[in-house]
């Protein structure tokens, strides 16, 4: 950022069990490094603490140190206003990245942008590979979700339908990105009756139905997981275990396209104020090529 500021903050409402987040700030990090620019993190003692992400924001503003940054919040419903009067005090250029902050294209304050992947895009891609893999129509699919990323299991139902009706679908969204409990979930479930896949919306919760598989002794079931986190990737990669594909935001793309909309907001330049990426399956080839109906 040639003349522009020497620093940027970064402030995200959530780490806990974020391998992924990990990796995209990393990224980030390096982007803004190669500029010269130093990245400056804040994150809330606690996971999803809106009272101690509320005082990140206002210590910014009050401080007047960071003109320009970037927010990641996993929980916008529960920071709209706060995040509207943040942009409107800090009065330099603010992207959100990862997930959507506000509903709507015009609530988005001014010098305010967002760049990531559709919740609901994610979930139908997910869903239209399920169902060119299910092994028959009436297939039994199990959920295992959050209540942050809604449009990801409702892409997932729609796509899934689309293709198989008479698929048989359940739906957890209590799990909150958290391994262990996708793992009581899909427990829960082998017990209720025939089950053929998995959709975890995060790779953590995806990781976690393969835990609960594997000690029930049910590779049979196949897992879908979103991400493309690295212990994700490197299963797949492997060919070994129920984890057969994930969903890949790529978080060096989400890093690159924010810092250039950083430039262009810097700059004065016109830019779109939402920019969303497409989503890719990553899955074995190799796998996949050889496996018939499963």
């Amino acid at each position: 950022m040639i003349g522009g500021p020497r620093r940027a903050f970064l402030v995200v409402s959530a780490l806990r069990d974020k391998a992924w987040l990990w990796t995209l700030i990393g990224h980030l990090h390096d982007v803004l490094d190669r500029d010269g620019v130093d990245l400056v993190f804040k994150a809330p003692h606690r996971d999803y603490d809106v009272l101690g992400t509320r005082r990140l924001l206002r210590g910014i503003t009050q401080r007047g140190d960071d003109r320009c940054g970037f927010v990641m919040v996993t929980d916008p419903a529960r920071l709209g206003a706060a995040l509207h009067e943040f942009s409107a005090e800090l009065g330099g250029p603010v992207v959100y990245v990862d997930v959507e902050p506000f509903t709507r294209e015009e609530d988005y304050p001014a010098v305010t942008a967002f760049v990531g992947y559709s919740a609901r895009e994610i979930g139908v891609t997910a869903g239209r590979w399920v169902g060119r893999v299910l092994p028959g129509p009436e297939s039994a699919v199990h959920i295992v979700a959050s209540r942050e990323h809604a449009g990801r299991q409702d892409g997932f139902v729609e796509a899934l339908r689309a293709a198989l009706p008479g698929t048989r679908v359940s739906v957890d969204d209590t799990c909150a990105f958290t391994r262990a409990l996708a793992q009581d979930s899909v427990r829960a479930r082998l017990r209720r009756g025939p089950l053929d896949a998995v959709f975890g919306t995060n790779d953590e919760m995806a990781l976690g139905a393969v835990d609960a598989l594997r000690w029930a002794d049910r590779e049979d079931v196949f897992v879908v997981g979103v991400d493309g986190a690295a212990d994700a990737l490197a299963l797949i990669d492997a060919g070994d275990s129920p984890l057969r594909a994930t969903v890949v935001q790529d978080s060096y793309a989400i890093a690159e396209a924010a810092v250039d909309l950083m430039h262009r907001l810097l700059g004065g330049r016109p830019v779109r104020t939402r920019t969303f990426l497409e989503p890719v399956v990553h899955l074995n080839r190799t796998r996949e090529s050889t496996s018939t109906g499963r």
